[in-house]
């Protein structure tokens, strides 16, 4: 049952925008993808109670402690902002939470408790990356054929279906479309360019140079084709940056400043006579009812600030930014700006602003606290590919909004979980068993461990930090067979823990893995085997 699952939930991201099927189940409204994800939570659920499935594991208490800080942070936000309504306006709010923030956070929970093997993330991984290029074939194959439907563009040409007005079936948006490929695109790109794949076992996997490079290329075509001039902007800084960071010498300061200028470069001059780049860069008004979106969105900044000024602690509330923009931007924009018609704004073109105008300060601090436990304790070897679709989202997120939206939300959560799961390769957990009890007549007493999931990992002798209970300690991990003269060679999994003599036996036990000490060897006798348990001991000691 738990290999159906984890393959269904394997391709999950093909599902994200299922939410554009809108409808009711009695008086709440929803949309396919959470009822997906609702089915898919009861299921784990009832996995966990009675089959035996994995439950999540969190390395240190800042890994579960970020995500519910989040998520109580929206809370908070919710309840604030439904006193402040009518009862016939509360639906609003309650439906942003539960699509936006808890659906989310069930969907990465069931992640980072199905995918813990280094392999399956690397599955994962592989897998996301061939859906947002498939998503990205079937969109340049709809809007040069006008498959599917009869919208293929916005009035500008840009690059829109699926994302279609629901209750129009005009196109919406072309950002939408470069909003959710663009952080993969990233990630594809960084992965191809520089493969974090050491591991000869995973560079036999199916996703080779070739299949990379389609799906960078098909992502990359979908994303020109929406003119998203934002995204461009993004996604160039964003590799180049990266770029940047895992070079050195004449790469590092020549090859690299050249290609960004180049491509800067490139899109400038393919879009500098088109009718969007000349809108979109105009600081004037274009005519006397309207004026270009480079100074729609300052128009859109001042307002949003002035209703920061009026409310800094709790903001205006979660769904009530276009209400209130429409009460206050009159009252900016006539002491800011000339400008004949004033049209509503769906959100402040800035993701931390809309953090903070929606779920107060202590909700943009919780969003900035997330960020920080994701990604600065990320593992060194896929460091960079980690970074890359945040980086992406923080930089376009300076001038669009890039979590509030269902599709959004869901992948800003699936990246994050890549990333916790990414800290959590080297965690393992187990319980006690009785075993031969040779560490003990040693002087050594060993724990003899019954993990949860199987062990990848080279045989050897690890250092080990422990966490049993409240207790934390360090220790030292065999992992192989017995290769000691007389004793059963069976394959086993040890610790010893240093300075801790509590009984064990029974108890639930997790560890992460640390540096290497030494492979495994063979002893003619006990006595030798002891004189090297002293000698990994003391090297234990001396490391941090």
């Amino acid at each position: 049952m738990f290999t159906y699952f984890k393959y269904s939930l394997l391709i999950s991201p093909v599902f994200f925008l299922t939410y554009l099927v809108r409808f009711n189940l009695g008086p709440i409204p929803t949309n396919l993808l959470e009822v997906l994800v609702g089915i898919f939570f009861l299921i784990w659920l009832y996995g966990i109670w009675k089959l035996k499935f994995p439950k999540p594991q969190f390395a240190n208490r800042w890994q579960w402690s970020a995500p519910l800080v989040f998520l109580v942070a929206s809370t908070i936000a919710v309840a604030w902002t439904l006193t402040q309504l009518e009862t016939q306006h509360m639906l609003v709010p309650l439906g942003i939470w539960k699509g936006w923030f808890i659906a989310p956070a069930c969907y990465y929970l069931m992640l980072i408790s199905t995918f813990k093997k280094k392999q399956d993330w690397w599955q994962l991984f592989e897998v996301s990356l061939g859906i947002a290029g498939l998503t990205a074939a079937v969109l340049i194959l709809q809007y040069f054929t006008g498959w599917f439907s009869d919208i293929t563009s916005t009035y500008d040409l840009r690059l829109v279906w699926p994302y279609l007005d629901p209750w129009t079936g005009l196109g919406a948006s072309g950002n939408y479309p470069a909003l959710f490929l663009a952080p993969f695109f990233c990630m594809g790109f960084n992965n191809l360019v520089y493969s974090p794949l050491s591991d000869t076992k995973l560079k036999k996997g199916w996703v080779d140079k070739s299949y990379g490079t389609l799906i960078v290329l098909a992502l990359g075509v979908a994303i020109y084709l929406s003119k998203s001039y934002g995204s461009w902007i993004a996604i160039i800084g964003t590799c180049s940056l990266l770029s940047f960071l895992q070079t050195t010498g004449r790469k590092r300061w020549v090859t690299i400043p050249l290609l960004t200028v180049l491509a800067v470069g490139l899109l400038y001059f393919d879009q500098k006579n088109s009718e969007k780049f000349i809108f979109a860069t105009n600081t004037e008004e274009v005519s006397e009812q309207t004026i270009g979106s480079g100074e729609e969105r300052r128009n859109i900044w001042a307002t949003s600030w002035d209703l920061l000024v009026d409310s800094p602690i709790f903001g205006v509330g979660i769904g009530q930014f276009q209400r209130s923009y429409e009460v206050k931007a009159p009252i900016t924009l006539s002491r800011e700006v000339s400008r004949k018609e004033i049209n509503h704004a769906l959100h402040p073109h800035n993701t931390f602003l809309m953090f903070w105008l929606s779920t107060g300060f202590f909700g943009l601090l919780s969003f900035l606290y997330l960020l920080g436990v994701w990604g600065i304790p990320a593992p060194k070897d896929l460091r960079y590919l980690l970074w890359a679709p945040f980086i992406y989202l923080m930089a376009h997120g300076l001038i669009e909004v890039v979590y509030w939206k269902n599709d959004l939300a869901y992948s800003f959560w699936f990246f994050g979980a890549l990333l916790a799961l990414a800290q959590n390769f080297n965690l393992v957990s187990g319980r006690v068993e009785h075993g031969l009890k040779i560490g003990k007549e040693l002087g050594f007493p060993t724990a003899n461990m019954s993990l949860d999931l199987g062990l990848e990992l080279d045989y050897g002798v690890y250092t080990v930090n422990v966490r049993v209970g409240k207790h934390k300690k360090k220790g030292l991990l065999y992992f192989g067979p017995r290769m000691t003269q007389g004793l059963p060679e069976n394959e086993v999994c040890e610790i010893t823990i240093f300075d801790f003599d509590e009984d064990l036996y029974g108890q639930k036990v997790t560890f992460k893995i640390g540096s290497f000490v030494r492979g495994p060897m063979k002893f003619d006798s006990k006595k030798e085997l002891k004189e090297q348990i002293q000698k990994d001991v003391l090297v234990a000691r001396n490391r941090k």
